[in-house]
């Protein structure tokens, strides 16, 4: 231990004897480091974390599916309430058993303040499944859980009673009201527990059905804990074998024969649950794998560069490691003190990136976070991400070490006393060139992907949607407490339209359900339309909208036929529909759409439509989509509907009018809005994969490029110091000093040619695996070869032009001098 701390406070003096070499060392590690550091935090947050419960590995969760349909991931179906019942009373595999409902966005009125909040549904066994213990108080039991009696208690996460009553002692037994539902507070979750959805923050946990008395025709989510002897296969056997007779035994009896048929063809799954829901693991982890194999290019690239520095500063140590050899050093000695060195440099780099971790993980999330209350991601480094850090310090200083210590440790000691710092040869030139290809090679790769995801970026962006992006305001509203189901529809929100009207610069309002960009997951779950002509009819794909009177106005769209809808479209007028000319299209070809009749297999209001309209093709669903096929249905005519967007043109800014236009709602008494932006900071955060891509990859490519740059004017400076001799005798001899320039410039050329050679097949096979990501792009294309091909040669001439113009200036008998 005594020779190790030795050898520490020997690295450091000799470290801090070349402070411009240990700054950028140090710089270039902690920027490389870091972000993988900052990317791997992110990933095992959302992929790798289990639930903070007791022994995650035995939770499981349960759902249906129909044949066909995705039967893993976020949106999976649920189960009928009765089948859950069904389940807890015949399974012999599980300890526990709970129902569950999806976080869901309440009036909460705690502690004096009304705002709107996650709030969990659960069944008695919630936190026993979970084997969770209170903070405070007690947590919620079967007996709180009764179905058709009224709930009466609720527990609090900590983060809300941190929050909102100030990690007050006394806050058991006291009210709080959940969609005015008065509830008393029994307990408060430990800090570290976090629920099942990963995302979302949650404020309390209630009794399911708290806020209604029958709960029997509702599907929930199911979880369950298994017994200790029993695997995820055995539970997933039992199941299966129990499925037809649970459905057999609460299959409803109103069910038509093809409504049976098509209950009876859902399957149930089980599925581990070690890791809970996220949405955002399943929208983001791609994007995450392709940027952790960016940034460990990043750092591949720095590891390069150091290799070179380190290779340089030990030709400059050649003497002093000589001595040492001379003076009886052993090769092993010098072995473990410059490997210390590096390592050394390579944890102070991932200190530095560390640190910065701790703020760019939940910055990243925070781009594209599209949820109305704060992120529940935990980002915060655990002993995965301090290994991961150690691990990579450790193999990064080894990496650019090992070189370097092995190449000082075959020093001659005799030949290397005989030379001079000018006259000494350094054999490492060739292993330098090698890493200076390589660099090459690698930056290619980083300015040919971010090229790729910038262009994407730009062309979703400056896409024809279809519709009007500019002086558009969108407000998602939330009903006040004691209005979340209004008796009058038409009439409040024709009195909302002209509330808003009445603010000075806006010119027209409408509604919609979430449109333009409500979720990119939702836009690919299309609905069946059906046409009415037998037997011809046809059965299409399409996305359905519900939007208000004059949407198609407000958005800048075109009717094309027919009309669009209008105030006289209400719950008592015939149900009606418009379709897109790309539906109209397939379902109808060649023939007048209007006044035919469609059916949405999915949507409780959708049988038996009649087209009164046909409008132009708009991606409001998503914007890779060109020509979309869609429905809309009649804002009015869709029964229960409380929680619009409202869509709002403008003459201006549309920012200008957000606060204005929150009054308004606000002053009506009914609603407020709980997220306000204009359309094109909502198709900004709807782009947050692309935007993350094409922000970090330009990054990273950036900083490749100042790498490689650094270690290519390293590798032609030492070139020129060691040859400054050659240089002053071929200038003597007659050589002019353009030739000088050329000699090393074809130098330089030579490596970069080289490197580009090894990195265009790199990154064309590269491309393949990002094809999917891409949007207007050909991955093939010359263009998308050629730009970042030509930026990387600019930036590499720019960095070898300083020596190569400093050794065409040396004077022959100045050069002479110095042999």
């Amino acid at each position: 231990m005594f020779r190790f701390l030795h050898d520490v406070q020997y690295s450091i003096r000799q470290l801090a004897r070349a402070p411009i070499l240990t700054a950028v060392a140090i710089l270039s590690l902690a920027l490389g480091l870091g972000a993988n550091v900052a990317v791997f935090s992110l990933l095992n947050a959302l992929l790798f974390r289990d639930l903070p419960v007791s022994d995650p590995q035995q939770l499981v969760d349960i759902h249906s599916a129909f044949p066909g349909r995705p039967s893993t991931g976020y949106f999976v179906d649920p189960v009928p309430f009765g089948a859950f019942e069904e389940i807890r009373l015949r399974n012999t595999v599980f300890s526990h058993i709970f129902a569950w409902d999806d976080e869901a966005l309440r009036n909460i009125k705690a502690n004096g303040a009304q705002y709107p909040g996650a709030v969990i549904e659960v069944s008695g066994d919630y936190f026993a499944t979970l084997g969770v213990h209170p903070l405070l108080g007690r947590l919620l039991r079967s007996e709180d859980t009764v179905p058709g009696e009224p709930a009466k208690v609720t527990v609090l996460d900590y983060r809300c009673w941190d929050r909102r009553f100030q990690r007050d002692p006394a806050v058991i037994g006291k009210i709080i009201r959940v969609d005015n539902v008065p509830l008393t507070v029994v307990g408060v979750t430990p800090k570290s527990f976090r629920h099942l959805d990963v995302d979302v923050s949650v404020e309390a946990a209630v009794p399911i059905g708290f806020n209604t008395a029958d709960v029997s025709r509702r599907w929930y989510k199911v979880l369950a804990r298994l017994k200790p002897d029993v695997t995820i296969q055995q539970a997933r056997s039992q199941l299966q074998t129990l499925w037809p007779a649970i459905q057999q035994s609460i299959v409803p009896s109103s069910y038509t024969a093809a409504q049976r048929q098509r209950f009876f063809s859902r399957r149930l799954y089980v599925q581990g649950a070690a890791h809970g829901f996220s949405y955002l693991r399943e929208q983001i982890s791609r994007p995450l794998g392709v940027l952790m194999y960016l940034v460990v290019a990043v750092l591949l690239i720095a590891c390069a560069n150091l290799a070179g520095l380190m290779l340089a500063r030990g030709s400059n140590r050649r003497h002093e490691l000589a001595v040492r050899i001379a003076l009886g050093a052993g090769r092993w000695l010098l072995i473990r003190q410059l490997l210390i060195e590096s390592v050394m440099l390579s944890f102070t780099g991932a200190v530095l990136g560390f640190v910065c971790c701790f703020w760019t993980g939940h910055y990243l999330l925070s781009l594209i976070w599209m949820g109305k209350g704060p992120i529940g991601v935990d980002t915060s480094p655990d002993l995965r991400v301090l290994g991961f850090a150690a691990a990579i310090a450790i193999v990064t200083g080894i990496a650019f070490g090992i070189g370097p210590a092995a190449r000082a440790s075959r020093i001659d000691p005799a030949g290397a006393l005989q030379q001079n710092s000018r006259t000494a040869r350094d054999g490492g030139t060739r292993l330098r060139r090698i890493l200076i290809v390589a660099q090459v090679a690698v930056s290619l790769i980083l300015t040919f992907a971010a090229a790729l995801f910038i262009r994407t970026f730009y062309n979703l962006w400056d896409v024809d949607a279809g519709y009007q992006r500019h002086g558009v305001l969108c407000m998602e509203l939330f009903p006040q407490p004691g209005h979340e189901k209004l008796t009058n529809r038409g009439v409040y929100y024709r009195a909302l339209v002209a509330k808003l009207n009445g603010i000075p610069g806006i010119e027209s309002v409408s509604y919609s359900n979430g449109l333009p960009m409500s979720s990119r997951e939702f836009s690919k779950m299309g609905s069946e339309m059906v046409s009415e002509l037998p037997p011809g009819s046809s059965t299409v794909q399409a996305s359905l909208g519900v939007v208000g009177p004059g949407f198609f106005e407000v958005m800048g769209m075109h009717v094309l036929a027919g009309r669009g809808f209008t105030w006289n479209d209400d719950e008592n007028a015939p149900k009606v529909t418009v379709i897109s000319q790309s539906l109209a299209e397939r379902l109808f070809p060649k023939q007048n759409p209007l006044g035919r009749r469609i059916s949405i297999a999915n949507a409780p209001d959708g049988k038996d439509l009649r087209i009164v309209g046909v409008v132009n093709n708009a991606s409001l669903w998503s914007l890779e989509s060109y020509q979309p096929a869609a429905a809309y249905t009649g804002f009015l005519q869709t029964a229960g509907y409380n929680q619009p967007m409202v869509d709002i043109r403008t003459g201006s800014d549309p920012s200008k009018y957000a606060q204005a236009a929150e009054r308004a709602v606000e002053s009506l008494g009914y609603h407020y809005s709980v997220q306000t932006q204009s359309l094109r900071q909502r198709l900004d955060m709807f782009l947050g994969n692309e935007r993350i891509l094409a922000l970090l990859s330009s990054f990273f490519g950036a900083l490749a490029l100042v790498l490689a740059g650094m270690g290519l004017y390293g590798v032609i400076s030492h070139s020129v110091t060691t040859r400054i001799s050659e240089i002053g005798i071929r200038i003597a001899l007659g050589a002019q000093r353009g030739n000088i320039f050329r000699l090393f410039l074809c130098e330089a050329a030579l490596l970069v040619i080289v490197g580009l050679a090894v990195g265009i097949p790199l990154a064309l096979m590269g491309s393949r695996v990002v094809s999917g990501m891409l949007f207007g792009v050909a991955p093939f294309s010359t263009v998308s070869i050629l730009l970042p091909s030509s930026v990387l040669i600019f930036v590499v001439f720019l960095a070898v032009c300083v020596p190569v113009r400093r050794a065409s200036k040396i004077e022959p008998a100045t050069a002479l001098r110095t042999e």
